[in-house]
């Protein structure tokens, strides 16, 4: 329960603190990633970034679940750790995620919290834990109202775009149709002119007969 945190809480931590989130030596940890946007499939790669010279553990031993958007690690020695995500789609990367943790060593824990109260330090990770759930509402709901707005913006957009698209048409139809109308008027104008050759070539053979 200790270590189960989801993305959300631990970027609070870092937010918070500036350090990793703390863990112990032989105890999983999960991570739980934060898409770009809900709804979509995305491909996730984890990777073991830094390490304690100590470790020995590698990319190869983190285990994913869920699609590849959960991975859980066991840390091996005691030091900090960076884990390292890439989200991408169609082979294109889309974001990249760090995860820092500080890992103690349990014994060494152990001895320097001999005597105090075991109840009370339960209490207080409920009441952590607590807290973060809350947090976490709030961060879920302030990331969808700027998915909302991002979309209103994206619409707003498209709909401007197509208001220029339609008066550009109208423009070009409106020009074409004076075009049309020029030539059709420049035509009538020919014909009369040559009409008018005509009779009055007819009127001039007439009177030399005459």
């Amino acid at each position: 329960m200790r270590n189960l945190f989801s993305f959300f809480i631990i970027f609070l931590i870092f937010s918070c603190s500036g350090t990793g989130l703390e863990g112990f030596v032989n105890e999983p940890i999960t991570i739980t990633a934060l898409d770009p946007e809900d709804g979509q499939d995305y491909d996730y790669f984890w990777s073991v970034e830094n390490q304690p010279d100590g470790s020995l553990i590698g990319s190869r031993d983190l285990k994913t679940s869920n699609g590849g958007k959960e991975m859980l690690f066991t840390p091996d020695y005691p030091g900090d750790y960076s884990i390292e995500l890439i989200i991408s789609k169609y082979g294109d990367e889309i974001d990249v995620q760090k995860f820092l943790f500080t890992i103690l060593d349990e014994k060494i824990t152990s001895k320097k919290n001999d005597g105090e109260n075991t109840e009370e330090k339960d209490d207080n990770e409920d009441w952590l834990d607590d807290e973060y759930e809350d947090d976490e509402y709030e961060d879920d709901d302030n990331m969808k109202m700027m998915n909302m707005k991002m979309m209103n913006m994206k619409m707003m957009n498209m709909k401007m775009m197509n208001m220029k698209m339609m008066n550009m048409k109208t423009m070009n139809m409106k020009m074409m149709n004076m075009k049309m109308m020029n030539m059709k008027m420049m035509n009538m104008k020919t014909m009369n002119m040559k009409m008018m050759s005509q009779i009055s070539n007819r009127k001039k053979l007439k009177a030399k007969t005459l």
